[in-house]
């Protein structure tokens, strides 16, 4: 399994959510792409497809913060630049952690200052779209939904001997604090990625007809497959656990 799809099969799994790949990349809601292995890629927007369409973008910060890792993953014990009394909660002094990930690899996901920007009048969208359904691309999907996060940090492996080290301050290390501003990430030993930055995480998308939705993959590829679509075929939003993807 490639990291993308390794990154896409955990996040899906965990958040409900599509994950945006590369993390941090320029992805709006209005974007129109495809889902592959459940992975958005941009192909057009409502904008260039459907000038004579208005919608609202509406920001809505998001209380709890995206922390994630996986369950074969091992965090290591702290280790602080100065030593710390038994039983205290480390406070100013500087920290190393190592992250050792298990035989099936796995991912670290951690992201703060979340931003949700969604389509307001998704309804009146929704309505828009059934009725133009033969302008509508085949087996594509609309972004209604982004979450983009002031400080993110992703780690992926796909392998076993991956060990990540994070530095950082001891006490924001010491509740895994991950997408701090201050913690940074010094090492990924072997085949492992990471990155960090801000910027969009992660998605929600709506689409006609999809594998989960009264039709499959296979008739969506299909190239004799006859259109035989209404209408008045519900725009629908498509979910990122749907084992389709996987």
């Amino acid at each position: 399994m490639s990291l993308k799809n390794k990154y896409s099969t955990e996040v899906r799994r965990e958040l409900s959510l599509f994950p945006v790949w590369v993390p941090g990349d320029k992805i709006e809601a209005g974007d129109i792409g495809t889902l592959e292995k459940g992975v958005f890629e941009k192909q057009t927007s409502l904008g260039k497809l459907f000038p004579d369409l208005a919608f609202e973008v509406k920001e809505t910060p998001l209380t709890n913060p995206f922390r994630y890792i996986s369950k074969d993953c091992v965090a290591g014990a702290l280790s602080a630049s100065t030593a710390i009394p038994t039983g205290s909660t480390p406070v100013d002094v500087d920290g190393t952690i190592e992250i050792r990930f298990g035989s099936n690899g796995g991912l670290v996901f951690a992201a703060n200052g979340i931003t949700q920007y969604a389509i307001d009048d998704l309804h009146d969208v929704r309505t828009f779209l059934e009725e133009q359904r033969s302008s509508w691309p085949r087996g594509y999907a609309l972004v209604t939904a982004v979450h983009k996060a002031e400080r993110f940090t992703v780690i992926i492996s796909d392998g076993a001997e991956v060990t990540a080290t994070i530095q950082g301050k001891a006490s924001v290390l010491h509740q895994l604090n991950l997408a701090d501003a201050g913690v940074s990430v010094t090492s990924v030993s072997n085949s492992g990625y990471q990155t960090q930055g801000q910027g969009a995480v992660t998605l929600r998308a709506y689409g006609f007809n999809l594998f989960g939705y009264g039709s499959t993959l296979a008739k969506l590829e299909s190239a004799d497959f006859e259109d035989t679509d209404s209408p008045v075929d519900p725009f629908l939003e498509i979910s990122a656990r749907d084992p389709n993807f996987d």
